[in-house]
């Protein structure tokens, strides 16, 4: 019985060590929150991290006046001060960081013109003396030269999910171009049979490692995302601000936890997340442009990062304050310091807890569970329909015109398309002149 238990504690160390790809919010205040956060989480927490990827645009003006920029299809960006703390998390902390440059449509300049293509290697050189050893170049023409892999010779190479790779195929021709890490376009998060076909292409070819963005609040097959991108990726423009308010913005305040709204991973429980794990190497969370600040900034260093679960049996959200959870109630809270812990204390609802979020450093997390074993019995995921419609959701390839499990599940009204969200489509119609 013993070494059961052994065999199954170490199954499970298995399934979550080196896991999780974390974002580094861009929009934090004092550049000391986020290092210290991750000093005081706990080791198991850390040892589950496979990479905090980032952004440092190249930015560089020719000697004919030209300006040249490749960087970050959100615009995302971290000052020195940030990148000062990310190096300190690699050294001290054993967390490798990973450099992020994933702009949609890259300048031809940049590798056509050598005092262009010569800045950029100098721009990443400087990472690489630095002890960068992770990188993601969304160039793939210049991926196919070579050059990268010769200058940086010990770089781990990982493409952009905004390649939209969904075939083993696919997956093997990115390899092939010198890709380490081949991220799986986000339409496969509810294709577990078309992940379980690249898994067997990686046993051809091992060297390969798969990465799936688990949380993204996209439509699936997003019809606005090519433009969306290339306008995000101009300077000093906000999407949201503009023509987001007549996409994202829409159906996202309607009915926003349903699942078909976005394309988030649904582990309702333990034995999903076990399929998934079974057959993806990397699990990557999204939020570069989240926010991570405190009130007082004298308190930096009195908080740790956990994993939290915010959702209510309804799957609402309700605010939460880091620096006040005295009488909280913890069945709709719940901390754990790893997702280890959540698995081995058997939740469930594994997609409703959040990385990296704030509490304070002596906070206990075990004083959460008893209400969330309570709140798991009620949960909508522990249900018959919930069960049900987790379950279609490993399959169904987001078709949801013919579908609608999400809408009934939520007892909200069924619609085909998200495009219909508050928006009359009659006035968008062809019509036809007799």
């Amino acid at each position: 019985m013993q070494q059961t238990k052994q065999h199954l504690k170490q199954n499970l160390k298995q399934k979550t060590h080196k896991r999780f790809s974390f974002p580094y919010p861009q929009n934090i205040e004092n550049p000391d929150l986020f290092y210290n956060c991750m000093k005081n989480a706990a080791q198991a927490y850390r040892d589950e991290i496979s990479d905090i990827y980032f952004s440092d645009p190249f930015n560089f003006t020719d000697s004919e006046g030209t300006a040249h920029r490749y960087g970050d299809v959100m615009s995302a960006w971290s000052d020195s001060r940030h990148i000062d703390n990310l190096y300190k998390i690699q050294d001290e902390l054993d967390i490798t960081i990973s450099l992020t440059f994933n702009e949609t449509f890259p300048s031809p300049y940049l590798i056509e013109r050598m005092e262009v293509f010569d800045a950029f290697l100098n721009h990443l050189q400087s990472h690489y003396d630095r002890g960068l050893r992770m990188c993601t170049i969304s160039n793939t023409h210049m991926m196919i030269t070579g050059e990268l892999q010769r200058r940086f010779p010990h770089m781990h190479w990982k493409n952009t999910v905004n390649h939209q790779v969904m075939t083993p195929q696919s997956v093997l021709d990115y390899h092939m171009m010198g890709y380490d890490t081949v991220l799986i376009d986000r339409f496969m998060n509810r294709d577990l049979k078309g992940l379980k076909q690249i898994r067997k292409l990686q046993k051809k070819y091992p060297k390969i490692t798969t990465s799936l963005l688990v949380t993204e609040a996209c439509m699936p097959s997003c019809p606005f995302k090519v433009e969306h991108d290339g306008m995000q990726a101009m300077p000093d423009y906000s999407y949201w601000g503009n023509q987001g308010k007549m996409t994202c913005s829409v159906w996202r305040e309607e009915d926003n936890e349903l699942p078909r709204v976005g394309t988030d991973v649904v582990w309702g429980d333990n034995e999903t997340f076990d399929l998934y794990a079974d057959n993806i190497d990397i699990f990557k969370f999204s939020g570069r442009m989240g926010t991570l600040n405190l009130e007082n900034d004298s308190k930096v260093d009195d908080y740790k990062f956990v994993w939290i679960n915010l959702d209510n049996i309804q799957g609402r959200r309700f605010a939460f304050d880091p620096t006040n959870l005295d009488g909280f109630d913890s069945t709709f809270f719940g901390a754990c310091d790893s997702m280890e812990q959540i698995i081995e204390q058997g939740f469930g609802s594994i997609n409703q807890w959040n990385e990296t979020r704030m509490v304070p450093k002596d906070f206990d997390v075990t004083t959460t569970w008893e209400g969330q074993h309570e709140r798991s019995k009620t949960s909508l995921w522990a249900s018959k329909e919930g069960k049900r419609l987790n379950k279609l959701l490993m399959s169904c390839k987001n078709q949801c015109w013919n579908c609608h499990e999400c809408e009934k599940v939520y007892n909200v009204p069924e619609y085909d398309s998200l495009i219909q969200v508050k928006r009359n489509i009659d006035d968008l119609q062809f019509i036809e002149i007799s």
